[in-house]
């Protein structure tokens, strides 16, 4: 078969891309995929899957890293210099230019910086990269939008919202949700262990008569941790909070913000681990698995992998119902809505005091999840985009 030549532009660390690359060049050995990261000041968390990665001249790389420790918010800017300097050093030109997540320096490149080394450029939307711009944005990506031969969404939802905005593209987008490494971790644990959960439990020193509920998947603030742990602090009993044990996922984002959540966590007197620091995937798999309940009340989201995981794990997952997972309810999930912030220590209650029903209830969600994300399932649909 024909070698394919594909760029993908995107932060490569991370474990998202790793993930997609690592799966479709296994299942299909003629991809040659090399990597433009949009994140260059940090280095690729694994090199080796990526054929090659497109790097600026030294001198550039070296500025860039620089000013990323000194200030961050002009490293953003320096960043489109490296994107424009990476591709005219490229060599050659590619069957596919494939965007994850729509950066704004893309605001300031022009098209041409791709057009000149593919006929075929794929976007792909992560969900803020979307909802998060202002209408003067979203207006500086049409000459992308118009070039692209295929818009991607990871829910049906985004891509209706998208097409609703950009009227007479609705014949380049598709909904292709990306696959979830974690699940194989998560299978594997199961297999290995009759009774993980307990055994995850105990590692953390957590009693097991502790409902373990996990809130957010990051250090960022439209997370909302510490305005939850404050209501919950507020309106839940000593004895409701004593029952139950928090645990605060914060491996990356903003580490001022991630300080505010641990000090509030502690304030209030919670049970409670942050886990601050990056972990292997096995470790990621043990926090999904040993968890009760998972709170996922971001501002936006497209179809989060972490709000994903803790379905398949059979979590009661309370979320916003502002977030775009109508299409789960319709195909049979069970999770609970809430319509603001302010209802969830009452929806906190009545999981906690009716958990063994609410538990029985999720039976469904593995398997749905597993049709959805699991590359198992999905690795053969996904390489259809680059073809």
């Amino acid at each position: 078969m024909v070698k394919k030549n594909i760029l993908i532009v995107g932060d490569a660390n991370s474990f998202l891309l790793h993930d997609i690359v690592s799966n479709i060049c296994e299942r299909n050995s003629n991809l040659v995929v090399d990597i433009l990261n949009t994140n260059p000041s940090h280095l690729a968390i694994d090199r080796n899957i990526f054929h090659k990665e497109l790097l600026p001249c030294k001198l550039l790389l070296n500025i860039q890293k620089t000013t990323d420790k000194v200030n961050p918010y002009l490293s953003f800017f320096l960043m489109r210099f490296v994107i424009r300097r990476s591709l005219k050093q490229t060599g050659g030109k590619y069957d596919y230019i494939h965007l994850h997540f729509f950066n704004k320096n893309f605001f300031y490149i022009n098209i041409s910086n791709f057009t000149n080394l593919t006929q075929n450029l794929i976007i792909s939307y992560w969900g803020s990269d979307f909802y998060k711009r202002t209408d003067s944005q979203k207006q500086k990506m049409l000459p992308y939008i118009n070039t692209a031969s295929r818009i991607i969404f990871s829910n049906p939802q985004m891509m209706a919202d998208f097409q609703a905005y950009f009227k007479g593209f609705e014949h380049k987008c598709m909904v292709q949700p990306i696959g979830l490494e974690i699940l194989n971790y998560i299978d594997s644990l199961q297999e290995s262990y009759s009774d993980i959960k307990g055994k995850a439990k105990n590692e953390l020193c957590i009693s097991p008569e502790k409902l373990v509920v996990s809130i957010g998947y990051s250090s960022h603030v439209e997370q909302h941790q510490v305005e939850i742990i404050e209501i919950l602090a507020q309106r839940l009993s000593p004895a409701e909070l004593e029952s139950l044990f928090f645990i605060f996922p914060l491996t990356y984002g903003d580490t001022t913000y991630k300080d505010k959540v641990v000090d509030s966590a502690r304030l209030h007197g919670l049970n409670f681990k942050a886990f601050t620091s990056t972990l292997l995937k096995q470790d990621v798999a043990k926090i999904r698995l040993l968890s009760d309940v998972f709170v996922h009340l971001r501002d936006t989201d497209q179809f989060s992998g972490s709000f994903q995981e803790y379905l398949y794990c059979r979590n009661i997952v309370i979320t916003g119902k502002w977030l775009p997972y109508q299409f789960l309810a319709d195909k049979g999930a069970y999770f609970r809505r809430l319509d603001s912030i302010d209802d969830l220590p009452e929806t906190l209650k009545q999981v906690v005091g009716n958990y063994e029903n609410e538990y029985s209830k999720t039976t469904v969600n593995k398997e749905i999840i597993a049709g959805i994300s699991h590359w198992k399932n999905i690795v053969d649909q996904y390489l259809t985009i680059y073809s």
